[in-house]
Order: structure tokens, then sequence, then C-alpha cells
């Protein structure tokens, strides 16, 4: 995996391996709700304010909580922390099922916050600690990517199966084996190896509560990250939202819907096999401009579609440009932030994202009272336009600043 014979001997190839198996296969146990959890709130109480609260309080505290859990497996090392997080993943699902009421559920969504917490950004923390000095970072992070992205299309399918041919408690169930299965392989597989944080690398020093907001805004390059990752977060919680609106517009069927978002599903899949690959050839900034001049160019042509043809083209235009921009950001962050550091700053990441994919949502709600469903598009892909311009014009500074420091 490395030209470093020194990291081969380490034992960091099957580390990889390991650890990216496990991280599918939470990711996998995630989707399997997908398509059952809403009608499962609903079971308990059909109160539409409490089921969105239910989700709204998940979203806060895994968004609280990453902070923490990320410094905390900065200290103790990733393992601990993922173990941690796999046992609770494997007691969630069935305490959920336990559940009589959506107040208990809602309770039980705290777990799900730390579990999430505790497996998501630290598995990622773990293999990007793995890969640091690897020349082919980019290429294996989108194997990794491209592993979730499948077995993520398989799960939703597959959760929408057992609920139809059991029970809404089924998918929940099969969760649970799956967390069993992840936290077994995570004792037998990870405790054989040899962490990857060095001695040197790790850092035990209390920190300032606003210490990743200080790190961030000291170096140029994550701060390119973070606007662009501002801008492109957005959008997970802008696309489910109008997305749906405009199909079912020009289509009339929820069917249809769920083959665009299908078809976008296997496009990202087959550009994360070979996008890794163009960011470790020509950079992170590369990978990053290519992925959102295609979001600009065929968001575009989302906001102006009037025939399901085109739109459904655009889609799947759509999704390469998501798709490269996995690669491009992992690669940038691996490159720029410091292992002693790393789980704290993605629990960071995580937690900027869910606010983002909060508050977005309500943005496009407030905007569609007064412009049509595509009007709110084509002023996300504006500003999705004015962040390409920004990232070709500071990039450059922000390198030479960074030689500096």
């Amino acid at each position: 995996m490395t030209d470093n014979p020194k990291i081969e001997n380490q034992g960091v190839t099957k580390q990889f391996v390991w650890a990216a198996v496990i991280a599918t296969l939470a990711a996998v146990a995630g989707y399997l709700l997908g398509p059952v959890e809403v009608r499962y709130i609903e079971k308990l109480n059909d109160n539409t304010v409490l089921i969105g609260s239910v989700f709204a309080v998940g979203s806060v505290a895994l968004g609280v909580s990453a902070i923490y859990i990320g410094r905390i497996s900065d200290r103790l090392g990733r393992r601990k922390v993922i173990l941690a997080g796999l046992a609770l993943g494997m007691l969630y699902p069935l305490l959920y099922v336990a559940t009589i009421s959506v107040f208990q559920y809602m309770g039980v969504k705290l777990l799900w916050a730390v579990s999430t917490a505790a497996t998501t950004p630290i598995l990622m923390a773990q293999l990007q600690d793995l890969i640091k000095h690897s020349p082919k970072k980019g290429q294996y992070l989108g194997y990794v990517f491209s592993a979730g992205a499948i077995g993520g299309s398989f799960a939703a399918f597959a959760g929408g199966y057992l609920a139809d041919t059991f029970s809404l408690q089924a998918p929940y169930i099969a969760m649970a084996i799956i967390f069993i299965i992840a936290f077994m392989l995570a004792v037998s597989k990870l405790r054989m190896f040899l962490e990857s944080i060095a001695p040197e690398e790790t850092d035990s020093t209390p920190r300032h509560p606003l210490f990743v907001l200080k790190y961030i805004f000291s170096r140029p390059p994550l701060i390119y990250y973070f606007v662009q990752n501002t801008v492109f977060s957005m959008n997970w919680g802008v696309k489910p939202f109008i997305w749906p609106l405009i199909i079912y517009d020009i289509a009339g069927s929820d069917t249809i819907t769920g083959a665009v978002f299908a078809t976008m599903g296997i496009v990202a899949a087959a550009v994360l096999l070979v996008a890794g690959r163009y960011v470790d050839r020509f950079g992170y900034h590369a990978g990053m401009m290519a992925s959102f001049t295609f979001l600009v160019i065929s968001g575009i042509a989302l906001s102006l579609a009037d025939t399901l043809s085109i739109f459904w083209i655009a889609a799947a235009v759509f999704a390469i440009g998501e798709a490269l921009y996995g690669p491009a950001q992992a690669v940038l962050f691996t490159d720029n932030v410091e292992s002693k550091y790393r789980g704290e700053l993605l629990g960071f990441d995580q937690f900027y994202d869910q606010m983002l994919q909060t508050i977005s949502p309500l943005a496009v709600g407030a905007l569609l009272t007064i412009y049509a469903n595509q009007t709110v598009l084509g002023m996300y892909i504006g500003l999705i336009s004015v962040s390409l311009i920004a990232m070709a014009v500071y990039y450059p500074w922000a390198v030479k600043s960074s030689e500096r420091t």
C-alpha cells in the first residue's frame, strides 16, 4: 500500500483493510433504517412535530458529542473509542424495538448519537492516520467511499424488503446483527496491530473550548476546506428536501424519484473507484475544482430542466461531482491535520455538517414560500458557483501562505 518498507512492516495494510471493512459495516447498518425509521416512529406517535423532534434531538446530540469523543480518541487511542461505539451499536437498535412511546425512542436516539460519533468520524480518523504517508491515499479512501455507497444502496433496499416481508422491527434486528459482526471483527483483528499514532504524535494537554476553530483558521488549507465544505455540506440538507418536489412536479411519480436517486448512487459508487486516483495524480485542489465544476454545470441544468430525461441525466452528472469531492476533501484533511488532533477535528467536522444539514432545510422552506422549487435550487447552485470562483482565487494564496509557515 505504501512505498515505505518500515510502514509496511508495521502491518498498516492489514490495519487499513480491517478498519475499512468495519467502517463499511457500520455505514451499511445505518442505511438499513433509511426507508423505515419515520414509519416506525409514526406507529408510536403520529404527531409530525414530535417525529421531527426525534431527528432534531439526535442531530444536535451527534454534533455536540462528536467533538468531545474525537478529543478522547486523540488521547486514549482510536481502537478503544471504536469498540465502545460498536458496543453501543449492538444495543441501541434493540432498545429502539423495545420502545413503546416516542419519548423513549427519543431517549434511545441519544445512544445512537454517541455510538455514531464514536464510529463514523473516529474510523475515518483511523483510516487517515494509517495512510497519511501513502502516495495513494486518495485511491484507497476512494475505494472505502465506493464500498460505502454500494453497501448503503443495498442496505436501503434490504431495509425496505425486511420491513415488508417480516415487520418494521426486522431492519432494527438486522442492524444489531451487523454491529455484532463489526464489533467481533474489531476485537479480534484490530487488537493485533500497533496503534497508528506514535507516542510523540499524541497530546494530553488540556485544550481551549475553541481550540478547533483556532486550529482551522490558523492554517490556510483548512480555511480553504472549511469554506468549501460549508457549501458542499448544505447539499445534504437541500437535496432530500427540494429534489423530490421538483421530480414529482415533472414526473408525478414517487417511484421515479426513487429511481433517480438510485441512479445517482450507482454512478457515485462507480466514479469513486477512480476518483481517488485522479486526486492522487493531480492533487486535492484539482479534485475539488473538478467536483464543483460538475456540480455547477449539472446544477444549472437541474434548475432549468423541464423534462424528466434532462433532469435524470443532469442528476447523474451531479453525482459525479459529489463523488469527486469525497476523496479530495479526505486527502486535504489527511495532509493538513496532525494525527494528535485528527479525532477532534473530524468530530468538529461531524458537528458542523449536522448543523448545516439542520439549518439548510429551514432556509429552503422559507425560500419556497416566495419562490418556485427550481428557482430555489438555482439559488443554491449560484452559491456553489461563487464558491468555485473563490476556490480558484484563494488556493494559490493558501499554498504560498502554507509554505511560508
